[in-house]
């Protein structure tokens, strides 16, 4: 399962953990396909991505407060991912 469809089928801790994991192992493995794939770069775009959060839900049409806290948070480790 690939990391986005993974994000829709977190409904707990255990979940979330289980994510981080195969992120974790996405970055080892595929560092090449990361926008930020250092902690500075990281932790900046996630800085920037949750900055531009409304943004995101209104270019998505999407109501962020429907998801579970643990898919918020694996939504933001997700973005930071990529985010420019």
């Amino acid at each position: 399962m690939d990391l986005q469809s993974m994000v829709k089928s977190i409904y707990n801790k255990d979940d979330l953990v289980r994510f981080i994991r195969e992120l974790r192992v996405d970055l080892i493995s595929n560092s090449i396909t990361w926008e930020n794939p250092t902690l500075e770069r990281y932790l900046e775009a996630m800085q920037a991505w949750l900055n531009d959060i409304d943004g995101w839900e209104k270019n998505l049409n999407i109501d962020i407060s429907k998801f579970t806290p643990w898919q918020l948070i694996a939504h933001i480790l997700l973005a930071s991912k990529m985010y420019e």
